[in-house]
């Protein structure tokens, strides 16, 4: 009887809510009477902006095949960290002010056209007024301040026909410079401004999937989560929260790229980073290879006197604002997972947990330093390093990676980590083995944690060779994969590294909790009650061998999250694979 009272009261207020609009917002003639008197009423908006008004006072989730068939999706990707909009990075970002963060321009840069394309399946884009866009002017056109250069549309809009069910991007404009609570807040102005400007577009209110990179990421399961109080420097209001609430109802599934969901160990190492600079980094590759080069040398091998790794920008800095590195330490996501953040707030209003799906990169290298090479060859050719190189961003983005990586090794002593296998079925998360050249009888590959005699640290430069493993979890330069992919989101990787010494199973609610064939309660519930979990890690694909950086700018997981909007429902399920699904009816 509640459930029929409850459907009741629920038609009836959308048929009072639509009788509203439709007789007195509209450009409907009408007359009333009250108290005797005539009354013609007049046009207040039009029936467009009625559809949009009726549409976000629509809280209850929908996802019925009638439906699915017929309202677009609309995916929306939130960047990670940024630099200051006034104070850009030498080498690795734009600098010209309308490519900065917080820009449409930086977006483009950011989310590169082919990982953009991919998603949408086509190699030919358009903005919301019909601009094409490809990979040449991606990133030098129609960079205006107007939200229609925001979207990027497989079909050309001005063929109104395929308008309802023409999926889009839409890109979210932020300073990734600010914490975790204020890019949340504008994160959600953002999203609410894109949502109600395509609703129009397409007269139909949209699914939304929310992509979130790096901290982006974390941005979305912030949103998604709808936190109490004061978290990570922010209280959100009461409309912050009922936006909130109507976005979830709205949300097919959520992706994550490269988010430390468990934290990173750069953070935590902050103020040893912070005493040391790209100079004192680059001594220490100089110096380790000027000791390859004398041993070389000795082997009639003669190399050239510069390291084939140049790092040339403040690579400190790459790790954010000082002010918000408190908000990617292992500590802090300990507390966020274990409290304010924990997964069992993703809920929309009818219960259902929201899917997510969670990828990342496995060498800070990327297409480089991939295979063994005694002459330390490998590397970006100098002229793709040139300012005029359309990949001299990347490039220079690339060896600030691996400068990060042979600090954390060499500078503060530290490591990505030791787990090694997850999951009940042992899914790798150690394929990529850190080496450099040794000179001797015979000349070789260093093994893992060997140094340089004397010296105390390791050669250069660092190559990462492909399924191999050499102890450690493998990296993106930024982000380990097990942060990656939360393994350990309750408990952080340490307990799982311990228990894996002792050669001790490990509870698959230790290591992958949420998953969604795993029992995951909610605090305060007994985990014999508890439903599925609702994530998806994503331990191994063509997008494997990506950095930080350029796993949103290839192609590769462009088209991986190309076959999730094609098929992935608003379900998670623990016999449907890699893919969630949708409800029968």
């Amino acid at each position: 009887m509640k459930t029929i009272i409850h459907h009741l009261r629920h038609s009836s207020a959308r048929i009072l809510c639509g009788s509203l609009l439709a007789l007195s917002l509209t450009g409907i003639p009408a007359v009333a009477q009250i108290g005797g008197v005539k009354v013609s009423t007049t046009t207040l908006i039009t029936q467009q902006q009625a559809d949009s008004i009726s549409s976000r006072f629509s809280t209850t989730p929908d996802f019925a095949p009638a439906e699915r068939n017929s309202r677009p999706t609309l995916v929306l990707l939130i960047h990670g960290g940024t630099s200051a909009p006034n104070s850009p990075l030498p080498f690795v970002e734009p600098e010209d002010d309308e490519k900065r963060p917080g820009t449409v321009g930086y977006s483009r840069f950011y989310f590169d056209f082919p990982f953009v394309s991919g998603i949408l399946g086509s190699t030919r884009l358009y903005t919301l007024r019909g601009e094409e866009l490809d990979s040449a002017n991606w990133k030098s056109e129609f960079l205006s301040s107007e939200r229609s250069d925001q979207f990027a549309l497989a079909n050309d809009p001005s063929n109104t026909a395929s308008r309802a069910t023409t999926n889009a991007v839409g890109l979210v404009r932020l300073d990734g410079s600010r914490g975790i609570g204020e890019m949340s807040r504008t994160a959600l102005r953002e999203i609410r401004a894109l949502v109600d400007e395509f609703a129009r577009h397409s007269n139909r209110r949209p699914f939304v999937v929310l992509v979130g990179h790096s901290k982006g990421g974390l941005v979305t399961r912030y949103l998604m989560s709808e936190p109490q109080g004061n978290v990570a420097g922010i209280n959100l209001t009461a409309d912050e929260r009922s936006a909130i609430r109507r976005l979830r109802n709205q949300v097919r599934y959520c992706v994550t790229i490269s988010s430390p969901h468990t934290g990173s160990p750069l953070p935590d190492y902050a103020i040893e980073f912070r005493e040391s600079s790209a100079a004192v980094v680059q001594g220490m590759v100089q110096a380790a290879w000027n000791t390859v080069r004398a041993a070389a040398a000795t082997r009639g091998i003669p190399l050239p006197a510069a390291s084939p790794v140049n790092v040339t920008t403040d690579i400190i800095r790459l790790m954010g604002n000082p002010d918000d590195l408190g908000h990617l330490t292992t500590q802090f996501w300990n507390t966020m997972n274990n409290g304010p953040l924990h997964p069992s707030r993703m809920v929309r209003d009818d219960g259902t947990r929201i899917p997510f799906f969670l990828y990342g990169g496995r060498t800070p290298g990327a297409e480089f330093f991939a295979t063994a090479n005694m002459l330390g060859l490998g590397g970006p050719a100098l002229n793709t390093l040139l300012p005029s190189h359309p990949q001299s961003q990347v490039n220079h983005m690339t060896q600030a990676l691996i400068g990060l990586d042979y600090a954390l090794h060499n500078v503060v002593g530290g490591d990505w980590g030791r787990i090694r296998l997850a999951g009940a079925a042992s899914k790798n998360l150690d394929i990529v083995r850190r080496a450099w050249p040794v000179f001797g009888i015979p000349n070789r590959m260093s093994n893992p944690g060997e140094r340089v005699f004397l010296l105390g640290v390791e050669g250069a430069p660092t190559y990462y060779l492909r399924n191999q493993g050499d102890n450690e979890t493998d990296s993106d330069g930024m982000v380990s994969m097990d942060s990656a992919l939360g393994i350990g989101l309750f408990t952080g990787p340490s307990t799982i590294e311990n228990l894996q010494v002792l050669n001790v199973p490990v509870p698959a609610t230790v290591m992958e909790p949420w998953e969604r064939n795993v029992r995951s309660p909610a605090p305060g519930q007994a985990a014999a009650n508890a439903p599925l979990g609702s994530w998806y890690r994503m331990y191994s694909g063509p997008w494997n061998m990506q950095n930080h950086t350029t796993i949103v700018k290839r192609r590769e997981l462009g088209v991986e999250l190309n076959r999730l909007l094609r098929i992935a429902g608003p379900l998670a399920s623990a016999t449907s694979g890699t893919t969630s699904i949708w409800p029968a009816r």
